[in-house]
């Protein structure tokens, strides 16, 4: 075998040998990471029973029970066709919530509420069969009630401590809450007119320790790769934005913005409303971090109602709405929700 390609694949498969072996050596610090992240996405489900049915299902070996789990999640990432880098949406050998969709989308039965669900099907039809063939009916075994988690009280956010990370439409709903010297100096670096969300992601690998240091960050991004990208792709970069901060401050808020509605054409709305719905479950699986302002859900209701929230371009916000969206960033900041739209808008 010759020719311009051989060294490239040559380096490419020193670094994955390098990379799997940095695993092997941290991996107790890697489990640590898994445990934290998949146990609040499992709510009180085995992590390391978890990582055992994806191998499982994957055909991979599993680890052993005195084995740690890291190089058994670095082998599913390399599955799932991950880059080989030591990063949030790579082959990392932590299992956190980017890996986690991305399993549950090639093997569903994996998702925690499907299990519950295919069980509680399996358990009614094996009493249905019962009582037609006239043997005693099996008991329903049912779940655990789990108790409630205590909630927990939480200090404002001040926009000071927040940063507004996003395209034109956060430009032009953050200079009705940053003063105007703040908002000069975040212009083009936080924000950004015409900003895709592959930019974005790849921003915040370079900056993560600026992004991840702040109380809350603000997140608005995909409308500018809705022409030319996958919803998949789109809502992978986002996903891959939540694990970073997560990962990097488990403490930090975030509050992120689903993608407004585009009146008149129904396919781009199809790949609007596939986003949105992966921001939304996003959101569920991290309620201590997450507060979730759903611009589809506010902007259809007040134009059903006949408000004008839109230009002609049918993207940017006119004057009223964006006034609108800031105020509720505002208060799901300061309290952690915010009033219908229309209450804004009067």
């Amino acid at each position: 075998m010759s020719g311009p390609d051989v060294p490239k694949r040559n380096k490419e498969s020193l670094q994955a040998q390098q990379l799997a072996q940095t695993i092997k050596q941290t991996a107790i610090q890697r489990d640590a990471v898994t445990n934290r992240l998949l146990s609040s996405l499992l709510e009180g489900g085995s992590v390391r029973g978890f990582v055992e049915k994806a191998c499982e299902l994957a055909k991979i070996k599993p680890p052993k029970p005195q084995e740690t789990m890291a190089y058994a999640v670095y082998k599913l990432q390399k599955l799932l066709e991950f880059p080989e880098t030591d990063t949030a949406h790579g082959c990392d050998g932590q299992l956190g919530p980017y890996t986690f969709n991305a399993l549950i989308r090639v093997f569903p039965i994996l998702d925690p509420h499907r299990r519950t669900e295919v069980q509680k099907r399996a358990q009614e039809k094996r009493q249905t069969l019962a009582r037609t063939a006239g043997l005693p009916t099996p008991p329903i075994t049912r779940a655990k009630e789990k108790k409630p988690k205590a909630t927990v009280e939480r200090e404002p956010i001040k926009p000071s401590d927040t940063v507004y990370f996003g395209d034109s439409l956060t430009h032009q709903y953050a200079r009705h809450i940053l003063s105007r010297s703040a908002f000069r100096r975040h212009k083009n670096k936080d924000f950004k007119i015409g900003r895709w969300a592959r930019t974005m992601r790849k921003r915040m690998e370079r900056n993560l320790d600026y992004y991840a240091s702040k109380s809350a960050i603000v997140i608005g991004a995909g409308t500018n790769d809705l022409e030319h990208r996958s919803a998949n792709a789109i809502a992978g970069d986002l996903e891959a934005m939540y694990s970073m901060l997560i990962k990097k401050n488990p403490q930090i808020r975030i509050v992120t913005l689903t993608l407004l509605p585009y009146p008149g054409n129904s396919a781009r709305n199809r790949k609007i409303q596939a986003i949105n719905n992966r921001i939304r479950s996003f959101a569920r699986k991290f309620p201590r971090n997450f507060r979730l302002v759903d611009m589809h859900k506010s902007f259809v209701d007040a134009m059903r109602s006949g408000k004008k929230m839109l230009y002609g371009d049918r993207v940017h916000m006119r004057p009223k709405a964006s006034r609108a969206v800031a105020q509720m960033i505002k208060d799901t900041l300061e309290t952690g929700s915010h009033k219908k739209i229309e209450e804004y808008l009067s």
